[in-house]
């Protein structure tokens, strides 16, 4: 998002304010529907929320695979949009809830350090992949976002409940 999309409006040949436009919509999406829509999805079960915003996030970027007008890029970066409402403050509240009272910041800072980490490396290989294939880059994401969300459904290994059985 923050390397190759610029790349992606240009080459489809709009200007760099149809790209500040689309980064806007995300930006109001953001400021008018997040709190209302965190209300809403912390009556859910958390990694199934989260999971849901991966599969949103990774769908959006996937649809950049076929969007090739104003459109139908707004709608991909409005299921971006959803998908990252939905996941970004489940997954802080989880990760905090996962963490014994003594070990709280450093859970916090793993995953601010999973995070960092992933901007660091994700842009160089991110525009080397779309160098020699935008497509697949787009449909990468979206198969990447599609396996996170299947690593939160299916590993029951790790959920609050069986690690608090075996304390």
């Amino acid at each position: 998002m923050v390397s190759t999309y610029s790349l992606h409006v240009k080459a489809l040949g709009f200007t760099d304010k149809t790209y500040g436009a689309l980064l806007s919509c995300n930006g109001v999406l953001i400021v008018l529907c997040e709190l209302p829509l965190t209300s809403l999805t912390q009556r859910f079960a958390p990694r199934r929320v989260i999971a849901t915003g991966y599969l949103l996030l990774g769908a959006g970027f996937a649809t950049n695979a076929f969007a090739h007008t104003v459109p139908a890029l707004v709608g991909s970066m409005m299921i971006f949009t959803l998908g990252e409402m939905i996941h970004a403050p489940v997954t802080t509240a989880y990760v905090a809830g996962l963490a014994p009272a003594h070990l709280r910041g450093r859970y916090m800072g793993a995953l601010s350090f999973s995070g960092a980490l992933a901007f660091i490396i994700a842009p160089g290989l991110g525009m080397s992949l779309f160098r020699y294939n935008p497509t697949l880059l787009w449909l990468g994401c979206g198969l990447l976002g599609l396996l996170a969300a299947l690593v939160l459904v299916t590993d029951r290994e790790r959920s609050p409940a069986i690690l608090a059985t075996r304390t």
